[in-house]
């Protein structure tokens, strides 16, 4: 037996790569923080170059074995500026340790959900619902919370450090929907994860070797991992579990979108801040708790948001695409009802306007034909040119033969479809003859009229 589509309101897969994320995650930021902690690391931005480094040889090495992706040169500009923003906040917030308490740090970034969010708005132009926003502010005040409860407590809490947050969380919020847009242009163009990933960070592994490398840091930074080879290791260790972490957001951000994806790497903080009290005490007061809890309801809340979303958007989809098909249909059978009644080679002429490559200029037709060209011209005025070539798509294939009329008479329904809101069929004698009395006034209130009048 299958397993559920959906558990809890949110989909199996959605919550097979949360799991993955905050296992992994998890632990990375319990190795970042003993880091960060160790005496003497002042080293942020070269943490974060290691980091990018080691992530853009990773998914070399996954492109290498899998093979190197084709990637389209907007999915490259797209990936190139996600690597520059994300270089920026991702620094901005690396440095942001060492200002602040680190569960105050990653409180505060957890902040981009809303921003996250509210920037799908105007970057991926997505649909914003008072649902998800009152479940994302509430996530929201939930993190404020707990930042509140960190602020009194711990003795290491600037300004400064608030300020790298907030660089962090601008950048975060153009990272993620960049990266969203790149992964979901379309099916046909969308790059793999791992090529995203690789463009990414060795875009920013470039920008920040530079960087360490004239301010000195670089230098100092070996100097000093080499005098603490634990706390290398655990750097190494928190960039592999990193990476791999990175990769289910990615697909995430993929198949889902990047608010969720946000959503996830917040919610797996509650995680974080457990595995960071058991291994490195400090105060945990009541504002800890009800600022855990509420962030962890609104994160919760949100994904079932967003998934009766998507629901409700795929049933408007079907429902508008049914609606859209059975337009279609009913055109093609009463076009095929008309022409039927021709001759192949008469319905070859009236046709050739519409089907042929060539230009019929100035040809001359006997009248019927073309004033059966007109009636189909009008006729198919008033649809758009996609549902036009759908139309007209069921005699294409026979165009070219001598089966135009066989094709005819197998799209020819036996009878009008019940509840038809399109004209009745008629005979072309009985057409032509109504079309003589009002033709002055018909052509006059028509596209195809004033094409003909210029």
């Amino acid at each position: 037996m299958a397993p559920p589509e959906v558990a809890l309101g949110i989909p199996w897969l959605l919550l097979e790569l949360s799991a993955v994320v905050i296992a992994l995650h998890g632990v990375a930021a319990v190795c970042t923080e003993f880091v960060f902690q160790t005496e003497g690391f002042v080293f942020g931005l070269f943490y974060t170059f290691a980091q990018c480094l080691t992530f853009a040889v990773l998914a070399l090495a996954k492109c290498a074995i899998r093979g190197i992706p084709t990637l389209h040169v907007s999915a490259l500009r797209g990936s190139a500026i996600a690597g520059l923003a994300m270089t920026v906040s991702h620094g901005c917030g690396i440095l942001s340790y060492i200002y602040i308490n680190y569960t105050t740090a990653m409180v505060f970034k957890s902040a981009k959900v809303p921003s996250v969010l509210l920037g799908a708005r105007w970057i991926n132009k997505a649909a914003l619902t008072a649902r998800e926003l009152f479940w994302a502010l509430c996530m929201m005040s939930g993190l404020l919370l707990f930042a509140l409860g960190d602020g009194l407590e711990s003795a290491r809490f600037t300004v400064l450090g608030l300020v790298f947050i907030a660089v962090n969380l601008a950048g975060s919020t153009l990272t993620a929907n960049l990266q969203q847009s790149v992964l979901q242009p379309s099916a046909s163009v969308a790059p793999s994860v791992h090529g995203l990933m690789l463009v990414q960070y060795a875009t920013a592994s470039v920008v920040l070797f530079l960087q360490t490398s004239i301010t000195g840091e670089c230098s100092d930074a070996v100097r000093w991992y080499l005098r603490n080879r634990s706390a290398a290791f655990y750097t190494c260790l928190d960039n592999v579990l990193t990476y791999l972490g990175l990769e289910a957001v990615m697909c995430i951000t993929k198949e889902f979108d990047a608010t969720r994806a946000n959503v996830v790497c917040s919610g797996r903080k509650a995680i974080t801040f457990v595995f960071s009290y058991f291994f490195f005490p400090k105060p945990f007061s009541m504002l800890h708790l009800f600022g855990l809890v509420l962030t962890i309801l609104g994160g919760w809340s949100l994904q079932q948001a967003k998934w009766h979303e998507k629901k409700t958007a795929a049933v408007e989809d079907e429902l508008s695409n049914a609606a859209s098909v059975d337009k279609v249909q009913e055109v093609t059978e009463q076009l095929a009802e008309f022409l039927v009644k021709f001759s192949s080679d008469e319905q070859y002429a009236i046709l050739t306007p519409f089907l042929s490559m060539l230009d019929t200029g100035d040809e001359f037709v006997e009248p019927h034909i073309d004033e059966a060209r007109k009636f189909i011209c009008h006729y198919l005025a008033v649809f758009s040119q996609c549902e036009r070539d759908l139309i007209l798509e069921k005699w294409r294939p026979a165009f070219d033969t001598a089966s135009l009329n066989s094709a005819t008479e197998s799209l020819t329904p036996s009878v009008t479809p019940p509840g038809s809101v399109t004209p009745t069929v008629v005979t072309p004698r009985e057409f032509l003859s109504a079309r003589r009395e009002v033709n002055e006034v018909y052509h006059s209130h028509s596209p195809c009229g004033e094409a003909e009048r210029s």
